[in-house]
C-alpha cells in the first residue's frame, strides 16, 4: 500500500519524491502512473530509472519529481515518446496495468497504486484555485487531467 507514514498519498508528497511504498519497483510504477494520470507524458523507462536513488537510512526511494509539466489534449495528443509497452505508445493507464509484471506487481498492487495516484491527482483542480490560478486557466488544463484513465484510476 503506497502510503507516507499512515496518511495517504498527497500530491506534494509524490512531487517530493517523500513518498514510500513496498518496493523500489512500485515507487516506479506510481511515478509512471501520475504521469499518465496528469499528462506529463514523462513516462519513459529511462527516465524513471533515474528518478530512483538510494538512501542509506531510508533504502530506495524516488528522487524529487521534476518537469512536470501537463498538457492539455488540444496542445498534444496523449501520446508518449516511449512506449508502454512494445507496441503502444499512447498515454494509458490500462497500458500501464496491463505490463504490471514489467515492474514485478501483481493487478491487484498496481491497481491499488493507481487508485493512490489518482485520488491525488484528482485534487488538481483545488490545488491550482490554491495556487491562484483563475478558472479560465484551470478550465485551459481540464483535459489533462480529467480523462478515461482518471476514471479508471478511480478518481
Amino acid at each position: 500500500m503506497l502510503r507516507t507514514g499512515n496518511s495517504p498519498l498527497s500530491a506534494p508528497e509524490l512531487a517530493s519524491g517523500t513518498i514510500r511504498a513496498q518496493s523500489r519497483k512500485a515507487d516506479e510504477f506510481a511515478r509512471n502512473a501520475h504521469s499518465l494520470l496528469a499528462s506529463t507524458q514523462k513516462a519513459r523507462p529511462k527516465a524513471i530509472s533515474l528518478w530512483v536513488r538510494w538512501s542509506n537510512t531510508t533504502g530506495w526511494r524516488l528522487s524529487p519529481a521534476y518537469d512536470l509539466n501537463p498538457v492539455p489534449t488540444d496542445v498534444k495528443p496523449r501520446i508518449l515518446s516511449t512506449a508502454i509497452n512494445e507496441d503502444d505508445n499512447t498515454a494509458s493507464l490500462a497500458l500501464a496495468l496491463d505490463v504490471a509484471g514489467y515492474f514485478e506487481l501483481d493487478a491487484a498492487q498496481t491497481r491499488e497504486i493507481a487508485a493512490q495516484v489518482g485520488k491525488a491527482v484528482s485534487k488538481w483542480r483545488d490545488e491550482s484555485a490554491r495556487q491562484g490560478l483563475s478558472k479560465a486557466e484551470i478550465d485551459r488544463m481540464a483535459s489533462a487531467f480529467e480523462h478515461e484513465d482518471s476514471k479508471l484510476a478511480g478518481a
